[in-house]
């Protein structure tokens, strides 16, 4: 066991050092600047980070026992499903909105109702990306979790959170 801790915890400093040139990149373009410290400061993005889905994608680095990973597939099924509705129905508004956007004059009324609702159904995804995090802290050990938590940072760090950059900038 102490072997497998120690294992863990050379990795996550390997993906921690790894990103470190990248980071040092990223200082020398001031267009850049504090793009990195915004979304490490987003909650969705490590939310996305501490999810069912990066815990399974790191099943292997974590050490997942089988049973936690029944239960993280699970999380994950139960998440996703609800990502697909929510997006589904984003994308029906995106419509109405192009819609509204191409019309001749402004329906200032109908354009908010639908920017309303598109903030609503954003606020209920993250709040929903934000419930799997917590839950599975619950599943895993606290060494996984940290460990987790080291490879988000080392993964957003080398710009792997891809598709995830709009939902915080």
């Amino acid at each position: 066991m102490q072997s497998a801790t120690i294992r863990a915890a050379f990795l996550s400093a390997g993906l921690l050092l790894a990103g470190t040139p990248l980071a040092a990149q990223e200082a020398q373009h001031p267009a850049s600047m504090g793009k990195m410290d915004m979304m490490s400061d987003c909650p969705m993005m490590t939310a996305e980070m501490r999810g069912p889905g990066a815990a399974l994608d790191a099943r292997t680095a974590l050490h997942l026992s089988a049973a936690q990973v029944s239960q993280l597939e699970t999380l994950k099924g139960k998440l996703d499903q609800g990502h697909k509705a929510a997006m589904d129905s984003m994308q029906a508004l995106h419509r109405q909105i192009n819609t509204l956007a191409a019309a001749p004059q402004l329906d200032e009324r109908a354009a908010r109702a639908a920017f309303d609702r598109m903030g609503q159904m954003h606020g209920a995804m993250g709040f929903e990306m934000f419930r799997a995090q917590h839950e599975v802290t619950g599943i895993l050990t606290p060494q996984q979790g940290d460990s987790l938590a080291a490879l988000g940072k080392a993964k957003m760090s080398a710009g792997g959170m891809k598709g995830m950059g709009g939902m915080c900038s």
